[in-house]
């Protein structure tokens, strides 16, 4: 396995490239209502007649519209105050829709400047979706290589994550091939990881100061083979030191399991803290889509 260095995974630790990490955005600038926080909410109320106040960042309400000035009825009858004017909405804080996600990449842009690739043991490219069109875009590692090879994301601060992607068994000739996805990855011999094989079932494993172990396993009453280049759902999350490893997809849940519509896998580990993400390949090719890392819900 390629070793990579600490001090890339802290440089990518202190990146923040704008369209991939979803914080919350910037505080939007509008007359009258509030501005969208960090957290993408915009809440508005009536605003003053006229002239309205410049709404406060953080998402705080604009303040209420004071009634207008009385004005004298006509001949027909008593004093009316006239209705003060709405104020305008605040515009919302960019990137609030995505403001609960750590990371987000479906690959569409071609860049893959928030990942870090082996180049050694594998050969990661963004290329044409073959079994969903060429104007959708996927990334894939393209050497069927013994040796596991990691692309790496996100910063090795994170401690609990829940991550995601869609996964594909391209192709492959082995049957200890795997498709894999690691969360806490502080080194390249430091991390959890779910290791997906072409016969459906799936481990947790760790690897820890260079030596690899299991945590548990996923293992159905029946076993459902994998669909060749057929997407997948593969998830895993570490939140304190329960590890849950899922899977859903065609044929997922066969058998005995039939209904359930998803593998689940749960164990519980302490030795691995914080650190980032990284999508994985060993004896095949594997392709990844819709990458997502959210905190614990």
């Amino acid at each position: 396995m390629r070793a990579i260095s600490w001090a890339a995974l802290a440089a990518l630790a202190a990146c923040d490239p704008a369209g991939y990490y979803r914080h919350g955005g910037a505080a939007g600038a509008g007359a009258g209502g509030v501005a969208g926080g960090g957290g993408g909410m915009a809440i508005f109320i009536t605003g003053a007649a006229g002239a309205s106040p410049t709404g406060a960042a953080g998402g705080n309400a604009g303040a209420s519209g004071a009634a207008g000035a009385p004005i004298s009825a006509g001949t027909a009858g008593a004093a009316a105050g006239a209705t003060g004017a709405a104020g305008a909405v605040g515009a919302s804080g960019a990137g609030g829709v995505a403001s609960e996600a750590r990371l987000t990449d479906g690959f569409e842009d071609g860049m893959t400047t928030e990942w870090i690739a082996d180049t050694v043991n594998g050969d990661w490219a963004i290329v044409a979706d073959t079994g969903g069109g060429a104007a959708n875009k996927i990334y894939e590692d393209r050497k069927s290589d013994s040796t596991l090879s990691w692309a790496i994301g996100g910063k090795v601060t994170w401690t609990d994550q829940v991550v995601s992607a869609k996964v594909k068994l391209v192709s492959s000739s082995s049957s200890s091939a795997i498709i894999a996805l690691a969360v806490r990855y502080s080194s390249a011999d430091s991390y959890y990881f779910v290791a997906l094989k072409p016969d459906g079932t799936f481990k947790i494993r760790k690897r820890v100061n260079g030596s690899t172990a299991d945590v548990t396993e996923y293992k159905p009453s029946t076993k459902v083979p994998l669909v060749p280049d057929t997407w997948y759902l593969l998830g895993l999350s570490a939140v304190g030191t329960t590890l849950t490893g899922t899977l859903s997809g065609p044929g997922v849940g066969a058998g005995a399991d039939a209904g359930a519509g998803v593998g689940m896998a749960m164990g519980t580990d302490a030795d691995l803290k914080s650190g980032g993400i990284a999508l994985g390949a060993q004896n095949c090719v594997a392709a990844f889509d819709d990458v997502l890392v959210a905190p614990p819900p």
